[in-house]
């Protein structure tokens, strides 16, 4: 963990980066049932505002997985149309992997959120669920924050008065994903999530 790495220069000098990176134009690729835990920067989807090749390609599917003790991009998205749904997202305020974010809107990215959850230490607001990074869309449908509706548009709208946010990303997923809805996502995803408990 970042905590056992030498510090240079008033900073931790880190040996790692992305725990699951998907870039140079990779496609049609799903991310599911995976228990990540205790990392910063977890997962990248298009790795340079520069990269516009990546543009038509970056399909992405991230369903079913646990996020727990990671502290931001989970997924940060550039060029791709990513489908996030079903995903429990634990935060935590204090520890080695503090909460930061978690859905990164960059440049050009079309990133769907369909029922997800998030159960936030308090004091976390869910304000903190998404940035804004050079991206201005993101639809969101059927999350929960800390057991409530989430209005993932509006809270960056209202972070963000000065940039505009579409809450419609303009395309539909290709393929049939049962979506259950938020109530049932955090016992089904702790049941299924992680090595060797595929069911």
């Amino acid at each position: 963990t970042d905590d056992t790495l030498p510090i240079e220069n008033g900073k931790t000098r880190q040996c790692h980066d992305g725990a699951i990176d998907i870039t140079k134009g990779a496609d049609l690729v799903t991310v599911s049932y995976n228990l990540v835990t205790q990392h910063d920067k977890s997962m990248l989807i298009g790795s340079s505002d520069t990269a516009t090749t990546d543009t038509g390609k970056l399909r992405i599917t991230i369903a079913n997985n646990v996020f727990d003790g990671t502290t931001q991009r989970v997924p940060r998205v550039r060029f791709g149309q990513v489908h996030v749904f079903n995903n429990l997202y634990l935060a935590t305020s204090g520890g080695d992997y503090p909460y930061g974010y978690s859905l990164g809107v960059g440049i050009e990215s079309r990133l769907l959120s369909e029922a997800n959850v998030w159960e936030a230490a308090p004091g976390l607001a869910a304000s903190r669920v998404a940035r804004l990074l050079k991206g201005d869309r993101v639809e969101d449908r059927g999350s929960w924050f800390n057991g409530a509706p989430l209005d993932l548009a509006g809270a960056l709208r209202a972070a963000n008065p000065d940039r505009t946010v579409e809450s419609s990303v303009g395309w539909t997923p290709p393929y049939g994903a049962v979506v259950d809805p938020a109530n049932e996502v955090p016992a089904r995803v702790r049941a299924g999530a992680g090595a060797g408990r595929l069911w």
